[in-house]
């Protein structure tokens, strides 16, 4: 038998993925929302917070820290690459002027 992922979008056309797809225990998907690094709709959460998900559990294994720690150090990752985006815009922008 083969698992087969399903997506929805939603009104705003983002892609949405439901909860009981994911290989994740109930517990562990409130845990992440109670922290704020999720927000659910219903039983579905987006691509990117899945992504969020994903990028956590790896600097958990990697790093050996806790979820609160992981979830501080994606906060402060996602920070840093808005901040080089801004800085990259700020330089086309002077380079084109």
């Amino acid at each position: 038998m083969k698992l087969v992922r399903v997506c929805f979008e939603d009104h705003t056309g983002e892609e949405r993925i439901c909860i009981h797809t994911l290989e994740l225990h109930p517990a562990q998907i409130e845990r992440f929302r109670a922290l704020g690094m999720i927000e659910l709709e219903g039983d579905q959460i987006s691509l990117n917070d899945l992504r969020r998900i994903r990028k956590t559990l790896r600097l958990r294994r990697s790093l050996g820290v806790t979820l609160t720690g992981a979830a501080v150090i994606l906060e402060l990752l996602e920070h840093i690459e808005d901040l080089e985006d801004e800085l990259r815009s700020l330089r086309k922008g002077r380079v084109n002027d």
